[in-house]
C-alpha cells in the first residue's frame, strides 16, 4: 500500500528534516555566531572608521568568493545524487574537487597581481592592499573548505559538520581577541583572524572528506557542473551585488563612519540567518533534490512554506528583540546604537530571500538557472539605482528600505518563472505574517529607544509573534488533508 502524501509529509519532517536538521542548526549557529562573538571585539577595539573599512575588506572578500567559486558547490548538490553510491558517484566528487582547486587556485593568482588595484578602487587609498591580500587568502581556503562541508552534508555526516563550526567559532574567536584586543593588531588583526580560522579548518576538512576523493577528472561532468555552475555563479555574484551594493553607495554620500553604522545592523540582522535561514536551507536543498521525483514534492513544499513564514514572523519578532536589548551591553560606543532601527527591515528581507529556496524548486529541478541570473541582475541594478536616490536624500535608513523591497521581489519573480518546470501552489497569504511582524517589531524598536525595556515596549513584539502564530494555525492545521492538486508534476 502507498504512503498518502500526509503520512510522507509527517515521515519527512519527523525524519531527514529534524534528525540532519539540529546538527546543521548547531553548525550554522556555531558559524555565525562567530560573528556576533568578535562583533563586540571588532567594534569596540576598531575605530569606527576602521570598523567602515573592514566592512569594505568583507565586501571585497565575497565578492572574490563568489566568482572564483564557480558555482561548484551548487552544482555538486544537482548532480550528487544522480549516480549511486560507488564509483560513478566519487568521480562527480572529485571532478568538483578539481575544479573548486582550480577555482581557488585563479583567486590567489588573482590576489597577488590586484589587491593594490583593488584597495584604491573601493577604499579610495591603496595602502591597504596587504589586508586585501590576506583576506582574499583566507576566500581561496574558504572555497575548498565548503566544498568538503557541502560533501559532508550531502552524504549525511552531519556530526562532523556540526563540530567543524563549533571548532571554526572557537578558533576565530580566540585569534579575533588575540590579534586584535591583545596584540592591538588592527585592521590586519581582524583579517588576520580569518587567515587563521580557514587554515586551520582545512586540515580537519580535508581529513573527513578525502575518503571519496580520487585521482580522476571527468571532462562530460566538469562540462555538465559548469553548465550548471557558471550560471549559478552568475546568480550568486548578483546576490552579492544586491546585498552588498548600498555600503558602497552609502560610502559615496555619506562618512566612512555611516558605512560602519549600517554594516553594524546588517551583522545584527544576520542573526535571522543563525536561527533560521541557514539550517533551513543546508537541510531543505539537499532533501528535495533527493525527493525530487516523489508526486508528493509539491505538498510537501507547500507546507514547508507556511511553516517557514509562521516560525520566520515568530523568530524575526524575538531576534530583533534579542538584539536591540542585548547587544548594548558588549558594543559600548553610542554611535553605534542608529543601527537598531533598522534592524527588522534587514531581518524580514533575508527571510524573503530563503523563501527562493522553495520557489526556485522548478529552475534547480530543470537545470535553467538563466532565469535566475536574470531576475538576480534586474533587481541588482534595481537596488543599485533606487540607493542612488534614496541615500542622498534619507540616509541609510531608506538603504534598509530598498534592501526591504528588494528581497522581497525576488521569491514571487523566481517563482513565476520556476512553475513552468515544477507546477506546484504556495500559501503566498502566508508572507502577510512576515510583514506584520517587520512592522509590529519595528515599532517596538522605537518603543524600546524611548521608553527603555517594560510591558508597553514589549506589546508590539507580542503581536508579531501572534502573527507568526496565526499563520500556523491556519495554515498548517493536524486534521487538514494534504492532496496533490491536478496538474502537480515535476519536469
Amino acid at each position: 500500500m502507498s504512503k498518502s502524501p500526509q503520512n510522507l509529509v509527517q515521515r519527512l519532517m519527523k525524519g531527514d528534516l529534524f534528525k540532519h536538521g539540529v546538527a546543521y542548526g548547531i553548525s550554522s549557529i556555531a558559524q555565525s555566531a562567530t560573528g556576533f562573538l568578535v562583533l563586540p571585539i571588532l567594534a569596540n577595539q576598531l575605530a569606527t572608521t576602521d570598523f567602515g573599512i573592514f566592512s569594505l575588506i568583507q565586501m571585497v572578500i565575497v565578492f572574490a568568493q563568489s566568482t572564483f567559486f564557480m558555482g561548484i558547490t551548487s552544482a555538486l548538490q544537482r548532480s550528487f545524487y544522480d549516480h549511486p553510491e560507488g564509483d560513478a558517484r566519487n568521480e562527480v566528487y572529485s571532478t568538483s574537487f578539481y575544479l573548486s582547486f582550480f577555482g581557488a587556485l585563479a583567486l590567489f593568482v588573482g590576489a597577488w597581481l590586484f589587491s593594490p588595484w583593488l584597495s584604491l578602487r573601493v577604499i579610495g587609498t591603496d595602502q591597504y592592499g596587504g589586508e586585501i591580500f590576506w583576506g582574499l587568502c583566507s576566500s581561496c581556503l574558504f572555497i575548498l573548505n565548503q566544498f568538503f562541508l557541502t560533501a559532508l552534508r550531502l552524504e549525511k555526516r552531519s556530526a562532523g559538520v556540526a563540530w567543524i563550526g563549533i571548532l571554526g567559532l572557537l578558533i576565530q574567536v580566540i585569534a579575533a581577541w588575540f590579534l586584535v584586543a591583545w596584540m592591538k593588531r588592527g585592521l590586519m588583526g581582524a583579517v588576520g583572524s580569518l587567515v587563521i580560522t580557514q587554515a586551520s579548518l582545512f586540515i580537519p576538512l580535508y581529513y573527513l572528506g578525502r575518503r571519496s576523493l580520487r585521482v580522476v577528472f571527468s571532462t562530460n561532468e566538469a562540462k555538465l557542473q559548469l553548465a550548471y555552475g557558471i550560471p549559478a555563479l552568475l546568480a550568486g555574484f548578483a546576490f552579492v551585488f544586491i546585498d552588498w551594493s548600498d555600503r558602497l553607495v552609502i560610502q559615496k554620500f555619506l562618512p566612512m563612519s555611516e558605512v560602519a553604522v549600517y554594516s553594524l545592523s546588517y551583522r545584527m540582522s544576520s542573526a535571522i540567518n543563525v536561527l533560521m535561514i541557514t539550517p533551513f536551507a543546508l537541510v531543505w536543498s539537499p532533501l528535495m533534490m533527493e525527493k525530487r521525483t516523489s508526486p508528493d514534492i509539491g505538498p510537501l513544499t507547500a507546507r514547508v512554506f507556511a511553516l517557514y513564514c509562521g516560525i520566520g514572523a515568530i523568530v524575526l519578532a524575538f531576534g530583533t528583540l534579542s538584539m536591540t536589548t542585548l547587544l548594548p551591553l558588549f558594543v559600548t560606543k553610542n554611535e553605534y546604537r542608529a543601527a537598531f532601527p533598522i534592524v527588522p527591515y534587514i531581518m524580514c528581507g533575508y527571510l524573503f530571500y530563503g523563501l527562493t529556496n522553495l520557489t526556485t524548486a522548478g529552475l534547480s529541478f530543470a537545470r535553467k538557472l538563466m532565469p535566475l541570473v536574470l531576475t538576480y541582475y534586474s533587481v541588482a541594478v534595481l537596488r543599485f539605482g533606487l540607493n542612488m536616490l534614496v541615500v542622498p536624500r534619507f540616509g541609510y535608513l531608506g538603504s534598509a528600505y530598498v534592501a526591504l523591497a528588494s528581497y522581497a521581489i525576488l521569491p514571487g519573480t523566481l517563482y513565476y518563472f520556476s512553475r513552468k518546470h515544477f507546477s506546484h501552489k504556495l500559501p503566498w497569504s502566508s508572507c502577510l505574517a512576515l510583514l506584520t511582524s517587520t512592522a509590529a517589531s519595528a515599532y517596538g524598536v522605537s518603543l524600546l529607544n524611548t521608553f527603555g525595556l517594560g510591558p508597553r515596549s514589549l506589546l508590539p513584539f507580542l503581536v508579531a509573534v501572534a502573527s507568526g502564530l496565526w499563520i500556523l494555525r491556519s495554515q498548517l492545521p493536524d486534521r487538514r488533508p494534504l492532496t496533490t492538486a491536478p496538474g502537480e508534476a515535476v519536469t
